[in-house]
Protein backbone atom coordinates (compact mmCIF):
# COMPACT_ATOMS: atom_id res chain seq x y z
CA UNK A 1 0.00 0.00 0.00
CA UNK A 2 3.00 2.49 0.98
CA UNK A 3 4.34 1.78 -2.34
CA UNK A 4 1.21 2.28 -4.62
CA UNK A 5 0.98 5.44 -2.15
CA UNK A 6 4.44 7.00 -3.22
CA UNK A 7 3.83 5.68 -6.47
CA UNK A 8 1.01 7.94 -6.76
CA UNK A 9 2.25 10.80 -5.13
CA UNK A 10 5.26 10.92 -6.98
CA UNK A 11 2.99 10.29 -10.14
CA UNK A 12 1.24 13.57 -9.31
CA UNK A 13 4.02 15.24 -7.83
CA UNK A 14 5.86 14.87 -11.36
CA UNK A 15 2.58 16.23 -13.27
CA UNK A 16 2.15 19.31 -11.19
CA UNK A 17 5.40 19.98 -11.89
CA UNK A 18 4.74 19.41 -15.37
CA UNK A 19 1.70 21.70 -15.71
CA UNK A 20 3.64 24.41 -13.00
CA UNK A 21 6.15 24.39 -16.39
CA UNK A 22 4.11 24.34 -18.81
CA UNK A 23 2.45 27.77 -17.18
CA UNK A 24 5.41 28.83 -17.49
CA UNK A 25 6.16 28.81 -20.53
CA UNK A 26 3.50 29.62 -21.62
CA UNK A 27 3.65 33.45 -19.47
CA UNK A 28 7.26 33.42 -20.61
CA UNK A 29 6.18 32.62 -24.36
CA UNK A 30 2.78 35.44 -24.05
CA UNK A 31 5.85 38.30 -22.75
CA UNK A 32 8.25 37.43 -25.58
CA UNK A 33 5.33 37.88 -28.22
CA UNK A 34 4.50 40.98 -26.59
CA UNK A 35 8.10 42.30 -26.64
CA UNK A 36 8.07 41.57 -30.19
CA UNK A 37 5.49 43.25 -30.81
CA UNK A 38 6.97 46.38 -29.08
CA UNK A 39 10.11 45.87 -31.33
CA UNK A 40 8.29 45.63 -33.95
CA UNK A 41 6.37 49.03 -33.77
CA UNK A 42 9.21 50.97 -32.49
CA UNK A 43 11.01 52.49 -35.65
CA UNK A 44 14.61 51.94 -35.19
CA UNK A 45 16.71 54.58 -37.28
CA UNK A 46 19.64 51.80 -36.95
CA UNK A 47 17.86 49.19 -37.92
CA UNK A 48 16.82 51.33 -40.85
CA UNK A 49 20.10 52.37 -42.20
CA UNK A 50 21.63 48.50 -41.47
CA UNK A 51 19.02 47.23 -44.30
CA UNK A 52 18.97 50.37 -46.45
CA UNK A 53 22.45 49.91 -46.71
CA UNK A 54 22.22 46.16 -47.60
CA UNK A 55 19.82 47.11 -50.23
CA UNK A 56 22.37 49.30 -52.10
CA UNK A 57 24.36 48.96 -54.92
CA UNK A 58 27.77 47.14 -53.35
CA UNK A 59 30.04 49.40 -55.96
CA UNK A 60 27.95 52.87 -55.20
CA UNK A 61 29.97 55.12 -53.33
CA UNK A 62 29.72 55.03 -49.52
CA UNK A 63 28.91 58.52 -49.20
CA UNK A 64 26.01 58.51 -51.05
CA UNK A 65 24.89 55.03 -49.76
CA UNK A 66 24.52 57.08 -46.17
CA UNK A 67 23.01 60.19 -47.85
CA UNK A 68 20.49 58.05 -49.65
CA UNK A 69 19.65 55.74 -46.78
CA UNK A 70 19.57 58.97 -43.82
CA UNK A 71 17.25 60.66 -46.19
CA UNK A 72 15.21 57.38 -46.33
CA UNK A 73 14.97 56.21 -42.96
CA UNK A 74 14.53 59.84 -41.61
CA UNK A 75 11.88 60.22 -43.55
CA UNK A 76 10.74 56.83 -42.43
CA UNK A 77 10.95 57.77 -38.81
CA UNK A 78 9.00 60.93 -39.59
CA UNK A 79 6.00 59.25 -40.99
CA UNK A 80 6.17 56.53 -38.10
CA UNK A 81 6.06 59.46 -35.37
CA UNK A 82 3.61 61.25 -37.15
CA UNK A 83 6.14 64.46 -36.66
CA UNK A 84 5.95 66.53 -39.37
CA UNK A 85 9.44 68.73 -38.29
CA UNK A 86 11.11 65.28 -38.82
CA UNK A 87 10.12 65.20 -42.27
CA UNK A 88 13.15 68.10 -42.47
CA UNK A 89 15.86 66.12 -42.01
CA UNK A 90 14.87 64.11 -45.17
CA UNK A 91 15.48 65.27 -48.64
CA UNK A 92 13.69 65.06 -52.16
CA UNK A 93 11.07 62.57 -52.73
CA UNK A 94 11.74 61.15 -49.64
CA UNK A 95 10.99 64.48 -47.92
CA UNK A 96 7.87 65.25 -49.90
CA UNK A 97 6.12 61.51 -49.27
CA UNK A 98 7.07 62.30 -45.79
CA UNK A 99 4.97 65.82 -45.72
CA UNK A 100 2.35 63.87 -48.13
CA UNK A 101 1.91 61.33 -45.23
CA UNK A 102 2.06 63.20 -42.32
CA UNK A 103 -0.51 65.43 -43.93
CA UNK A 104 -3.01 63.02 -44.32
CA UNK A 105 -2.75 61.11 -40.78
CA UNK A 106 -3.20 64.14 -39.21
CA UNK A 107 -5.64 66.06 -41.71
CA UNK A 108 -3.03 69.63 -41.92
CA UNK A 109 -3.51 70.46 -45.57
CA UNK A 110 -1.12 73.60 -44.79
CA UNK A 111 1.55 70.70 -44.73
CA UNK A 112 1.09 69.82 -48.60
CA UNK A 113 2.18 73.67 -49.24
CA UNK A 114 5.77 71.96 -48.48
CA UNK A 115 5.72 69.32 -50.89
CA UNK A 116 7.99 70.46 -54.07
CA UNK A 117 6.60 68.35 -57.00
CA UNK A 118 3.30 69.63 -57.91
CA UNK A 119 1.12 66.65 -58.50
CA UNK A 120 2.03 64.73 -55.05
CA UNK A 121 1.15 68.43 -53.80
CA UNK A 122 -2.32 68.26 -55.22
CA UNK A 123 -2.58 64.89 -54.20
CA UNK A 124 -2.28 65.73 -50.91
CA UNK A 125 -4.76 68.35 -51.14
CA UNK A 126 -7.01 65.90 -52.55
CA UNK A 127 -6.51 62.68 -50.04
CA UNK A 128 -7.33 65.36 -47.32
CA UNK A 129 -9.99 66.71 -48.72
CA UNK A 130 -11.79 63.43 -49.26
CA UNK A 131 -10.76 62.01 -46.31
CA UNK A 132 -12.17 65.13 -44.16
CA UNK A 133 -15.02 65.65 -46.96
CA UNK A 134 -14.21 69.18 -46.31
CA UNK A 135 -13.93 70.76 -49.77
CA UNK A 136 -12.00 74.09 -48.87
CA UNK A 137 -9.22 71.93 -48.38
CA UNK A 138 -8.84 72.48 -52.12
CA UNK A 139 -8.65 76.29 -52.18
CA UNK A 140 -4.99 76.31 -52.42
CA UNK A 141 -5.03 74.13 -55.38
CA UNK A 142 -4.69 77.34 -58.65
CA UNK A 143 -5.17 74.71 -61.58
CA UNK A 144 -8.85 74.45 -62.23
CA UNK A 145 -8.69 71.06 -63.38
CA UNK A 146 -6.40 69.62 -60.32
CA UNK A 147 -8.77 71.96 -58.12
CA UNK A 148 -11.69 70.26 -59.65
CA UNK A 149 -10.77 66.92 -59.07
CA UNK A 150 -9.98 67.71 -55.83
CA UNK A 151 -13.38 68.82 -55.02
CA UNK A 152 -14.85 65.68 -56.45
CA UNK A 153 -12.77 63.86 -54.22
CA UNK A 154 -14.02 65.71 -51.61
CA UNK A 155 -17.99 65.05 -52.70
CA UNK A 156 -17.39 61.14 -52.79
CA UNK A 157 -18.69 58.64 -50.57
Amino acid sequence: MKKISLLVILTFSFLLVGCGREKIDNQEIANQEEASVKTENDFSMSDCMKWCELMQNKDADKDQIFKNCSALCEAGKAIDNNDASGCEKSEGMMKDACYSSVAYEKAKPDLCKKINDVALQFGCYASIAEKTKNPDVCDDIKDSMWNESCMQAAKAE
